[in-house]
């Protein structure tokens, strides 16, 4: 970004006051800004503007112009002002105002509550409600699909005691750096009655936190887990064991839930992880490409796929190693320089 003191990249609140900019009729936002409350702005670009640098070059020229260079007395008034004017229908930048921060559509609502409160006799005993997802799904560039959500039993996480609102904000919302419910994004909070404690890094969400970086090919990307990309998992049930939660559950939630989610997002890039979540993928899509197995030559074969889909557009399935696997956890032990490559014009647009 141009070195000026009123502008300055970090993150942006999804839940709080702020506007978004999307290029042209693209379906993700490539940058959210909101004020900073000491006369600067606080600018976040997402993954799928920052590696094209001709989106994210006119999405910065916007913002210097209308915040800037017009030198308005209110700067931010005369933004909100521009997000209804017909000069923004007609340029290649669209501005959106949410004033009270960003809602959750009806038909998302609907799904997250209908998994949450699942009935399904699959088998798999926990206190806790099935996880739909964390983030905002048909906002995120990127979206993760792992097996299954782990649980440990002094997490504080919805139950059947937790009233709808608060399991709406939990799931779409938990990694929100102004939020109660995660801190530094890996550590979960522990004790509704202490506030301030909070786990040990879950290495889980350590993990996925460096894949996203090195999928985006930088070491201090400023990456947001929850705006810039979203987590599910093939089966919704909380369970210490993966092996079985995927024999009870995979079937019923994949046939219940699985194609629900994917139509929602409007990720770029699917990064399904670890062989458990790819057999359930590539059996109900009818795929036919898998992570890179122990001992498999990386040449052998490709790990990449394209997913036709009407709503958003194709969507490129990336079949990786789970972050926690003690082998092949790194981009380029699972991708071929040239399959890297495919992955990141997919996720920047080109």
């Amino acid at each position: 970004m141009e070195n000026n003191k009123k502008l300055k990249e970090g993150f942006v609140d999804p839940r709080n006051e702020h506007i978004e900019l999307f290029y042209r009729e693209e379906q993700n936002p490539s940058a959210l800004v909101a004020p900073s409350g000491d006369g600067t702005f606080t600018v976040h670009f997402l993954p799928n503007a920052i590696l094209n640098t001709t989106r994210k070059g006119n999405v910065i020229k916007e913002l210097m112009f209308y915040l800037i260079e017009l030198d308005e007395p209110n700067p931010w008034h005369y933004a909100i002002y521009h997000t209804t004017t017909t000069a923004d229908m007609y340029s290649d930048v669209h501005w959106a105002y949410y004033k009270g921060g960003r809602k959750i559509s009806a038909k998302t609502r609907d799904v997250l509550i209908d998994i949450a409160q699942c009935k399904q006799a699959c088998g798999i005993q926990s206190n806790f409600l099935p996880e739909p997802w964390n983030g905002w799904i048909n906002r995120t560039p990127i979206l993760f699909i792992a097996s299954n959500p782990s649980v440990s039993d002094d997490e504080h996480s919805p139950t059947k005691a937790w009233g709808i609102n608060e399991t709406v904000d939990f799931f779409m919302n938990r990694f929100s750096p102004n939020g109660p419910w995660t801190k530094d994004y890996t550590k979960y909070r522990v004790s509704p009655e202490q506030p301030e404690q909070y786990s040990p890094p879950v290495p889980f969400w350590k993990g996925v936190i460096k894949l996203a970086n090195d999928i985006i090919g930088g070491e201090e990307t400023r990456l947001q887990p929850g705006v810039d990309y979203a987590l599910t998992e093939v089966v919704h049930c909380k369970s210490k064991r993966e092996s079985l939660a995927m024999r009870l559950g995979a079937k019923s939630c994949r046939n219940k839930y699985l194609e629900q989610i994917v139509n929602m997002s409007s990720a770029r890039v699917i990064i399904v992880l670890g062989t458990p979540a790819a057999r359930v993928f590539t059996t109900h899509y009818g795929l036919h490409n898998w992570p890179r197995r122990k001992n498999e030559s990386l040449e052998g074969r490709r790990h990449l796929e394209i997913l036709k889909n009407d709503k958003f557009g194709d969507k490129m399935v990336v079949f990786l190693r789970h972050p926690n696997f003690h082998g092949y956890r790194k981009l380029t032990d699972c991708l071929t320089p040239e399959e890297i490559f495919d992955l990141r014009a997919q996720i920047s647009g080109f």
